[in-house]
């Protein structure tokens, strides 16, 4: 495939990505509008949600075997590393909430044990080492770029889902924050020290 139509797929996959997860930020930024929504199209946001993160998986995926290229084997090993532990940080996040993942409710408490004791946003976190890790494994310089860019989408989800958290829950949310940290469970551990 030329470079030309994998820049094609990279621009369309990255354009993609920045708008269907704004539909996420969404969700927290009119926290009201879907709080009342939620009354009514409940099922219809969650499959909407699903289908978000489920299509960008998928154009991630292809995208990067469209751009792949041999690696050693110490790289692809790091990348397999990579993958599951990112999965393992997804998996035990969305475990953990359970159906609260697509649909906070409004009188819900405040997670903080488990996962969520050593970061605040582990399915955002796993999501982004997975994505490295396939990266590597496939050795997609352009796949590196675009966890990059997913990188600073789910930071800004996080920054809105985050301003309705401090509505919702309030000081017990800002000292939540004070003790664990956003994306980097090394910070947590020196924010305790």
């Amino acid at each position: 495939m030329a470079l030309s139509e994998k820049l094609r797929y990279y621009v369309f996959a990255v354009f993609y990505l920045a708008i269907t997860f704004q539909f996420i930020a969404w969700k927290y930024q009119t926290k009201d509008v879907y709080f009342q929504f939620l009354r009514w199209g409940k099922t219809l946001l969650i499959f909407m949600h699903v289908t978000i993160v489920l299509s960008n998986i998928f154009f991630f995926i292809f995208f990067i075997f469209l751009d792949s290229h041999p690696v050693v084997e110490i790289i692809k090993m790091f990348g397999i590393l990579c993958f599951i532990t990112g999965a393992v940080l997804l998996l035990s996040g969305f475990v953990s909430l359970g159906s609260k993942v697509f649909s906070p409710r409004e009188n819900d408490y405040l997670k903080v044990d488990g996962i969520f004791s050593i970061v605040r946003h582990p399915m955002y976190l796993g999501g982004i080492i997975a994505a490295f890790g396939l990266s590597c494994l496939a050795g997609s310089m352009l796949g590196l770029v675009y966890t990059l860019i997913l990188g600073l989408v789910l930071a800004d989800i996080a920054t809105a889902e985050e301003r309705d958290l401090i509505n919702r829950f309030g000081e017990e949310y800002i000292k939540y924050t004070q003790k664990v940290a956003r994306l980097n469970p090394l910070l947590t551990f020196f924010k305790q020290q």
